[in-house]
């Protein structure tokens, strides 16, 4: 849900500074995994206009998710690279630490299931 995305990323960044970047990493993950979670459980409901609507609620909930712990990783892959040497794995070179938190992401995406 990319409208979903450019609607929430503006807010998100908006009220960073009051929420705090950590706190909406967390919230953000924990709304993104349970929306997953939920989208997964869909295919026990049997009525086609019921399962259309529910499957648009939930991925436009997990998005705002997404949206909100992309929002905040960036702000704290610049802490991470702030910190001292030895204290993080990131801060080896801080030039890396968003580029590898990238590529990250983009081999958790691209892993397929297990099953």
């Amino acid at each position: 849900m990319y409208f979903t995305t450019i609607i929430c990323s503006p807010v998100f960044g908006k009220y960073i500074e009051s929420i705090g970047s950590r706190n909406l990493f967390l919230v953000g993950t924990l709304i993104a995994g349970l929306g997953n979670i939920a989208f997964g459980l869909l295919e026990w409901i049997e009525d086609t206009n019921m399962f259309l609507a529910l499957s648009l609620t939930v991925r436009i909930v997990s998005a705002m998710g997404e949206t909100a712990f992309f929002t905040a990783i960036y702000p704290l892959a610049v802490d991470v690279s702030a910190m001292p040497p030895g204290l993080c794995v990131l801060a080896i070179n801080p030039n890396l630490s968003v580029p590898l938190l990238n590529l990250r992401m983009y081999l958790g995406c691209q892993r397929a299931a297990p099953f």
